[in-house]
């Protein structure tokens, strides 16, 4: 799925398409960078050889355990830009259940317990780090999940 998205407070038009051939994502991804266009939608399509440096703001929805990719997802919404002091990325941590118990198997807690280390290593970087990691900590004791604690061998400061 790739496309461009607008609101009533957006000043383009919607579009949403589920295939787009490349002449066309370049037209997109050329009026977004131009300011034509608010908000882009896209799934699995910018995870690789697309650059779109004019991103601001991201919202990531797709989990992925390939470290590759979810640097390249945060990297095109971080590359500098003109006028673009920062970057806002919304990532979401994705649980097994509102209500966790003793049936929670271990393929969720194993899922689960990867998605938070990957969070903790993003919160490092981030503006609300101390945020993120009260609501993650929070997370590893709903789920019973213990921190990740760091060799101090490994601390170079």
């Amino acid at each position: 799925m790739f496309g461009y998205l607008s609101s009533s407070r957006c000043r383009s038009q919607t579009l949403a398409v589920s295939a787009v051939n490349s002449a066309e994502r370049a037209k997109i991804l050329d009026g977004f960078e131009k300011g034509e266009y608010d908000a882009l939608i896209a799934m699995k399509c910018l995870d690789e050889g697309v650059d779109v440096p004019a991103t601001k703001q991201a919202i990531l929805m797709s989990n992925t355990g390939n470290p590759m990719q979810f640097i390249q997802r945060r990297g095109r919404v971080l590359r500098r830009f003109p006028n673009k002091e920062k970057s806002i990325i919304y990532d979401f941590v994705v649980v097994p259940s509102k209500h966790p118990d003793a049936s929670l198997i271990s393929s969720d807690r194993t899922i689960l317990e990867k998605e938070l280390r990957r969070f903790e290593e993003f919160a490092e970087t981030a503006d609300n780090e101390r945020q993120a990691n009260i609501k993650l900590r929070s997370l590893r004791i709903r789920y019973e999940i213990p921190e990740v604690e760091t060799d101090p061998s490994e601390d170079t400061e």
